[in-house]
């Protein structure tokens, strides 16, 4: 069996994976309030210049990658998330949104901002 992304990290990088869990908690937390706060183009003005070239790199990849390969519309993500699990696995997450300053575009419309993942 091949090993796990996060024991490739830990791996790769001389670290405990319960540091790779966190890192990688704490910058998709970070990268969700950012996108969802900044008012403009986040990836191409703000983003870009936080991370290194090549996480840029592979996550604009990733992002190719992922808007060929689904074809999402609002609200997807949280129907996926009740597949993989209950509310009350989720729940626990929704907490960290709350004081955001949640930016929203004229072509927003969807569901409530306690239900934005």
């Amino acid at each position: 069996m091949e090993p796990s992304m996060i024991d490739e990290i830990a791996t790769s990088l001389g670290i405990d994976e319960s540091e790779v869990l966190d890192v990688i908690g704490e910058f998709a937390l970070q990268l969700h309030k950012r996108a969802l706060e900044y008012r403009g183009d986040f990836i191409g003005e703000e983003l870009w210049s936080q991370v290194s070239p090549q996480a840029f790199f592979h996550l604009l990849g990733f992002l190719d990658y992922f808007s060929d390969r689904y074809s999402w519309s609002r609200g997807d993500a949280s129907e996926y998330l009740l597949r993989l699990g209950r509310k009350a696995d989720w729940a626990p997450f929704n907490h960290q949104m709350s004081g955001w300053n949640i930016t929203r575009s004229p072509h927003d419309a969807g569901p409530d901002e306690a239900d934005v993942i």
